[in-house]
């Protein structure tokens, strides 16, 4: 089930941050944004998670197209299942 959609509008270099349902922040940063041959855009964009006191427990640079959506972290335990992060590019 969907536990919270958060929409955040990132700026180049500018970093953003939201928090996550299961406690910690989510931090995003534009590095850089290119358009295709198609004429979408594509962004890189730095992903950092804190979870649990643990600052950077997860970093890393995702590039992703206009119009997807990725799934690039699952694991966190929530409730009776575990948490994964969905993050989409509009």
């Amino acid at each position: 089930k969907l536990l919270r959609a958060n929409t955040l509008h990132l700026s180049q270099e500018k970093l953003e941050e939201t928090p996550l349902v299961p406690g910690g922040k989510l931090k995003l940063t534009l590095k850089e944004k290119t358009a295709t041959a198609n004429g979408k855009s594509r962004l890189r964009v730095a992903v950092e998670i804190d979870y649990k006191q643990k600052s950077g427990a997860v970093s890393t640079t995702l590039t992703f197209d206009s119009e997807r959506t990725l799934f690039p972290f699952a694991g966190m335990p929530h409730e009776n299942g575990t948490y994964i992060l969905a993050l989409a590019c509009r």
